[in-house]
């Protein structure tokens, strides 16, 4: 597209001004005392130069012969001019600085991305960023661009522009109560974004209304700025700036908070994320069983390295789909066989009794019957202390415990990341084995397992974590 191709001025109102001071007989200065604009501007303003402010353009308008009633009917019918006097003829409409965020969504609409935006007219790729997000006020020469590159007349543009004027309202209600919520507690955006536990362009997107928020974020805003999840919420809502296509009920976190608070159990926890299939963070997925299993194996490696090897498995393997267990078994003569039942053929492969189990265990007779027999796991400690007697992976245990929690029929595809670490971040503390752990323990967890660190590294990383903690 050719520099120069659009005009920033009406060529319509170009005429009609030029007419009027042809018929009125007035010499410029004549019509320069009438209104008391300078001589050299009204020049300008005749040939077309440059569109005046309203206040001029009504005085000039009604010293050649005109009304002000005349003048904006006038305005009506000319786009230039409705656009460009569009805050004195729509008052009570969203100012023409949150037309970038109909430009926006016609673009998206038409499947256009940013590189397509800055071709077709011709701009900077900063510049259409500084429109959309409403710091800058679209000229009227980019207006005719996006109108060519959208397939629509200027007319048409502000057409779209007045039908969104309730969720532009929307959103700028929303952008002023985060913004507003942020000076409160005098937090620069830097600090906000800390105490938010988001990245600071994120937390700039967000207050700018250019950001679709999932449950996730609206907790961290929440919790980082002392406001309302449901406010926060049904603002967003309102200015449909909540993520579309999410399995994650929206209205669920906002009970979180009272649902979580005081102690939580690390397996009530994993049976909720269970409740989906994958935890997703951007394009990497693991099956949540296998999330969950390398949680267990985490904290029962607190306190040495009993269970390194199979950590170290899981970790390296952790992408992959299926019971890593089994593999780690490497036995085939099992495949098909239940926990349980494998637990029962490993004990007669050592010959040992029930009794001899029970001894070196310390778990009870009907603990271990009801893992023969019944193919019963209820507890991660005694998969730990009595799968190890007859090496067996406990990993291959604790997939039983989990299954036992999965409700299959009820499962959802998946949970991002940060919905998990923010979701355990709002426990006061968790309990795993009649130990106290901290939220942050447990999603640090988390985190260091999606993190981009070899497999020893990550093993190492959890190793440090702080395991216990004391009840205030």
């Amino acid at each position: 597209m050719a520099k120069g191709k659009f005009s920033t001025k009406s060529e319509m109102f170009e005429e009609t001004i030029r007419a009027m001071f042809d018929t009125s007989k007035m010499t410029i200065y004549q019509l320069q005392k009438k209104t008391g604009v300078a001589v050299q501007y009204l020049e300008k303003v005749l040939t077309g130069t440059v569109p005046p402010d309203y206040k001029r353009m009504r005085d000039i308008w009604v010293a050649l012969g005109g009304t002000e009633e005349s003048l904006k009917e006038y305005c009506e019918k000319d786009a230039a001019c409705l656009f460009t006097y569009w805050d004195v003829l729509r008052p009570k409409m969203p100012s023409t600085q949150h037309f970038g965020i109909t430009l926006k969504n016609l673009a998206a609409e038409r499947g256009l991305e940013r590189r397509d935006l800055v071709l077709g007219l011709d701009t900077s790729s900063s510049y259409i960023s500084l429109v959309e997000s409403c710091k800058v006020v679209c000229s009227w020469q980019m207006l005719q661009r996006y109108a060519e590159l959208l397939g629509m007349t200027e007319f048409e543009l502000i057409e779209e522009f007045e039908k969104d004027a309730d969720k532009i309202k929307a959103i700028d209600d929303f952008r002023n109560f985060i913004h507003l919520s942020r000076a409160e507690t005098g937090y620069s955006v830097r600090e906000a974004s800390k105490a938010c536990k988001m990245l600071e362009n994120t937390y700039i997107q967000i207050e700018n209304g250019n950001f679709l928020l999932t449950p996730s974020y609206i907790l961290r805003l929440a919790r980082g700025l002392t406001i309302s999840a449901e406010e926060i919420y049904d603002k967003a809502k309102k200015a449909d700036l909540l993520r579309a296509g999410t399995d994650f009920d929206p209205s669920a976190p906002l009970d979180t908070s009272k649902r979580m608070a005081g102690e939580r159990s690390v397996r009530s926890f994993l049976s909720l994320l269970t409740s989906y299939n994958y935890i997703s963070e951007g394009k990497k997925k693991a099956e949540t069983h296998t999330v969950a299993t390398l949680v267990y194996l985490a904290l029962l490696n607190a306190n040495g390295n009993e269970f390194r090897g199979e950590t170290l498995f899981y970790l390296e393997n952790m992408y992959k789909e299926g019971d890593l267990s089994r593999e780690i078994l490497n036995d085939h003569s099992t495949d098909a066989m239940s926990a349980g039942e494998i637990f029962e053929e490993y004990i007669q492969r050592y010959n040992y009794s029930y009794r001899q189990v029970e001894k070196l265990s310390g778990c009870p007779m009907s603990t271990i019957y009801g893992i023969v027999k019944k193919n019963k796991f209820n507890s991660v400690k005694t998969v730990s202390t009595i799968f190890p007697i007859m090496n067996l992976p406990a990993s291959v245990g604790i997939e039983e415990v989990i299954r036992h929690k999965d409700r299959d029929d009820e499962k959802r595809d998946t949970i991002d990341l940060e919905s998990v670490v923010t979701t355990a971040e709002l426990a006061f503390v968790f309990n795993f084995e009649q130990t106290n752990i901290a939220p942050s323990t447990v999603s640090s967890i988390f985190t260091i397992l999606f993190s981009n660190k070899s497999a020893a590294d990550k093993y190492l990383a959890l190793r440090g974590l702080p395991y216990e903690r004391a009840l205030d």
